[in-house]
């Protein structure tokens, strides 16, 4: 892509929305853990999941607290998506969770976040813990919320100067039809997020 569009020598920024936000923090891991040609020059993640095995129990436990014929087909869906993908449970398949989260609760070698000490990152949230309740029965436990703070408060205590947490309020809106959901791509405030991107970092 580099040589297709002339981009030698540009800056590089990455980032994405959900399971894209995800997939942009753990290209940025693999680039810095093996020394790739092309790094980001920044990341940012909008409401990513971050830890697969938090994600996994969460969704178990949804599963196991919810009458039947109430779960989203969606948690169903990624239960078996994970166990395919890890090769196993966290209980069968803990080492796989490690090395393909971005980041991981249970890893206390941080070797995910270790990856970015010297990578800008900014993760933003709305965690509004009401909405999730009143319309999907979801609490913190399945909300990608924990891995945003945990992730950012590591790499801060890490020496991470540009590691940044963002949270909004009433900002996660879908269209068509400007349905309230928080998350949404529209918690990012678009200038913010590109001047964050673009100002000189220490």
């Amino acid at each position: 892509m580099i040589k297709r569009y002339h981009l030698e020598g540009k800056d590089f920024y990455i980032g994405g929305f959900s399971i894209g936000g995800a997939c942009a923090v753990k290209y940025a891991e693999l680039a810095a853990e093996n020394d790739a040609m092309v790094k980001p020059k920044a990341v940012f993640g909008i409401d990513p999941p971050l830890d697969w095995e938090r994600f996994y129990n969460s969704a178990k436990r949804v599963v196991r607290i919810s009458a039947p014929g109430q779960v989203n087909p969606e948690v169903t869906y990624m239960i078996g998506r994970i166990e395919k993908e890890m090769k196993g449970t966290p209980q069968t398949a803990l080492e796989n969770f490690h090395n393909n989260s971005p980041y991981s609760f249970s890893d206390s070698t941080q070797r995910a976040v270790k990856t970015l000490v010297d990578t800008p990152l900014m993760l933003i949230n709305e965690p509004d813990i009401q909405w999730w309740m009143a319309q999907r029965g979801y609490d913190y436990s399945y909300l990608n919320m924990p891995d945003h703070a945990a992730m950012i408060n590591e790499l801060q205590r890490l020496g991470n100067k540009n590691a940044q947490l963002v949270t909004t309020t009433d900002k996660g809106y879908r269209m068509p039809g400007h349905t309230k959901h928080p998350h949404s791509w529209s918690i990012a405030e678009p200038a913010a997020l590109i001047g964050w991107l673009l100002q000189p970092k220490l």
